[in-house]
């Protein structure tokens, strides 16, 4: 849609800058400093009537998917909201530490029908209601994290980071140390982007989104975070069967509103 909205806008300049010649070609011939052309009048109107009819219906069609997509987006978060309250209900963890994404393909991974790793993913919605921490700025594929790791697997995928956390702090990591990690928590990450997540999170889980229909196909992925507080307890709260159905639940509702249902008449 992105795409679509700037060729609306490049229809736009075009309309105005051929009406500004039409403009200016009559004036020409009004004042006879030019000779009329009476057999190029009617294609002069006929393209004005055509750049101004695209125009026209391309900013109808963008302002109708901003509608759907503002109301899309204000589901989707009311849904990782209702989430997020649900896991706190073990009182082991607070509303505040929980943050909570929805990842999808992006346009050039489904048009070239990538998959596994080779897929690149978007973040679509992001809800944290503390506001930190920040994002970590890694560009997601199907082969980086605990989100590359449930997309390819197509089931729910969990980290616990605070063993790594609790034993090189929150501080960048050098690379020997890296490099002596288990792959569980590297998660295809490079140096870089491990350090820009370490001491962020202290546990990651991700549930597939699958579309609501009869194919359930892969269509994006959930996750549901818990931000690393030096005295948290040591119980892990995202890996118990309750968290992982309640992010299942709420990944079933996404794939509904991403992915809404075809009824027959």
């Amino acid at each position: 849609m992105l795409l679509w909205s700037r060729l609306v806008l490049v229809m736009r300049f075009v309309a105005i800058g051929w009406a500004a010649v039409v403009g200016v070609w009559s004036g020409l011939v009004y004042y006879e400093l030019i000779d009329p052309k009476p057999s190029l009048e009617p294609w002069g109107w006929i393209a004005s009537i055509v750049l101004i009819g695209v125009e026209n219906a391309g900013t109808l069609i963008v302002r109708r998917f901003r509608s759907r997509s503002t109301d899309q987006n204000a589901r989707i978060e009311s849904t990782l909201k209702t989430a997020l309250l649900q896991v706190t209900q073990s009182r082991e963890v607070t509303y505040q530490d929980l943050g909570a994404s929805v990842f999808v393909p992006t346009l050039w991974s489904r048009v070239r029908r990538h998959s596994g790793a080779q897929v690149r993913l978007k973040r679509i919605s992001r809800f944290r209601p503390a506001g930190y921490p920040q994002q970590s700025g890694v560009s997601w594929t199907g082969a980086k994290g605990v989100i590359g790791t449930a997309l390819r697997s197509k089931t729910h995928s969990y980290t616990d980071f605070s063993p790594i956390i609790r034993r090189y702090g929150v501080d960048p990591i050098p690379l020997p140390v890296f490099n002596s990690l288990p792959g569980r928590f590297k998660l295809g990450l490079d140096l870089d982007e491990f350090n820009s997540a370490i001491g962020k999170y202290s546990e990651i889980v991700a549930i597939p989104i699958w579309q609501d229909g009869k194919d359930r196909g892969l269509i994006g992925v959930l996750s549901i975070d818990r931000a690393y507080e030096a005295d948290e307890s040591e119980n892990r709260v995202l890996n118990r069967r309750a968290t992982r159905e309640t992010a299942a639940t709420a990944a079933a509702s996404i794939g509904s509103i991403l992915k809404p249902k075809v009824t027959e008449a």
